[in-house]
């Protein structure tokens, strides 16, 4: 009994925090597997292609073909993909250039969606930070060209607000 409750005293809080980081990490690779399909989608179709959020990141994203460059979908506008998330102790925030969406063209670079078809470039950084500050915390890096690559970070940089 005594070695079983040892076990458990050992086991237990390292198997949680085992489950954070893979939640985490998750996350993070869903997002830019997405971010990096909404680039090819617009590369492969030769034109605008929207990754957006549902409300905010934590929520999930949606991937469309934005035939009127306006970062939002219109019931006439063709749904790809859409991901809800349950996000359990996972923050996902972009900066202010990648709050709300992701937005290419059909050469591959990233594009402001403001009505025309090119848009000025978009570039920009979407943290994702586990709610234990001993845990695993990401961001992906939206280049000017389109690429995204994603960084480990220290919790500093995720609780920094708060």
């Amino acid at each position: 009994m005594v070695v079983l409750s040892l076990i458990l005293t050992v086991g237990l809080p390292s198997l949680q925090a085992q489950i954070e980081r893979t939640r985490t990490l998750t996350l993070t690779q869903n997002l830019q597997e997405a971010m990096q399909a909404t680039r090819h989608r617009a590369v492969s179709h030769n034109g605008r292609a929207t990754l957006a959020a549902l409300g905010s990141w934590e929520n999930g994203w949606q991937l469309f073909d934005d035939d009127n460059h306006n970062g939002r979908r219109d019931s006439s506008e063709t749904l790809v993909f859409s991901h809800r998330v349950e996000s359990h102790g996972v923050s996902i925030e972009g900066n202010d250039w990648v709050k709300r969406y992701i937005s290419y063209v059909g050469t591959g670079e990233s594009r402001h969606a403001g009505g025309s078809p090119l848009g000025g470039f978009l570039a920009g950084t979407i943290t994702v930070c586990s709610e234990n500050r001993g845990s695993n915390h990401y961001k992906l890096v939206l280049s000017r060209m389109g690429r995204v690559r994603r960084a480990e970070i220290d919790a500093s940089e995720c609780f920094a607000q708060g």
